[in-house]
C-alpha cells in the first residue's frame, strides 16, 4: 500500500549501494500483461528499451517468455541522464 517513490526507501534501507541516489535518479520502467493478445509488454526509456542487454536481462529477470515479450518506448520513463535542465 505505498507508491514506488515511497517503497525507494525501503530498496535505499535493504541496498546500501542505492543509498546516494534519489528515485528520480534511477532509470525505470513497468512490465505489462495484455491478456488479449498474450504478449508481456516491457516500458522504458528508449535508451534502455533498444539496449540488447538489457533486453536480455529483463527477460531472465522476470522468466519471460521470448517470443511474447515486446519493448515500448513510453514517454514516463525517460532516462535521467538524457534530461537537459538549465536554471539560467
Amino acid at each position: 500500500d505505498m507508491s514506488h517513490y515511497e517503497f525507494w526507501d525501503t530498496v535505499k534501507e535493504k541496498d546500501p549501494s542505492k543509498r546516494k541516489f534519489e528515485y528520480e535518479d534511477i532509470p525505470r520502467g513497468r512490465i505489462v500483461m495484455d491478456m488479449k493478445k498474450e504478449k508481456f509488454i516491457v516500458y522504458g526509456s528508449k535508451k534502455l528499451i533498444e539496449d540488447n542487454q538489457f533486453q536480455k536481462t529483463i527477460i531472465g529477470e522476470f522468466s519471460l517468455p521470448t517470443e511474447q515479450t515486446v519493448f515500448k518506448q513510453d514517454f514516463h520513463y525517460v532516462d535521467p541522464s538524457d534530461l537537459e535542465i538549465s536554471f539560467e
